[in-house]
């Protein structure tokens, strides 16, 4: 199955490098991931996405008789939930609390904290047992 993947990459990278005209393939360095495969018989199927900022996701499509690949290329635009008859959906989710703090205001939505008085602190995302922060430089 290696060789199926690696082939789906191969042909994802050439034609990314190739769409943008880059003769150098190592010129523009970024990263593949295969996100779904599926093989029958001599046929398969690979959904691949990258690192670009493009947001586009790609879909090889292998033709085992004809001996030859297809590359259709999607962008996500919107995810919308439809429930089954009778089900209900859940509400969508509303920032939890505002809050101020004695430095200055403090927002504080969900487990998001932003501190405008001290940019430099940037973005803590945290539950208290884990925290992420990020900062501007």
């Amino acid at each position: 199955m290696e060789q199926y993947y690696e082939k789906a990459v191969d042909l994802v990278t050439g034609y990314i490098t190739s769409r943008l005209g880059l003769n150098d393939p190592n010129r523009l360095a970024f990263k593949t991931t295969i996100v779904w495969f599926s093989k029958t018989l001599q046929n398969w199927k690979a959904i691949i996405i990258t690192d670009l900022p493009d947001n586009l996701m790609y879909e090889v499509t292998y033709d085992g008789n004809k001996k030859q690949a297809y590359i259709d290329t999607y962008r996500k635009l919107e995810n919308v939930c439809i429930p089954d008859e009778g089900v209900q959906p859940a509400p969508p989710k509303q920032p939890t609390s505002t809050s101020i703090s004695s430095n200055g205001p403090k927002y504080n939505i969900g487990n998001i904290n932003v501190d405008p008085a001290d940019p430099r602190r940037g973005i803590q995302i945290g539950d208290g047992n884990s925290q992420i922060n990020t900062h501007y430089r």
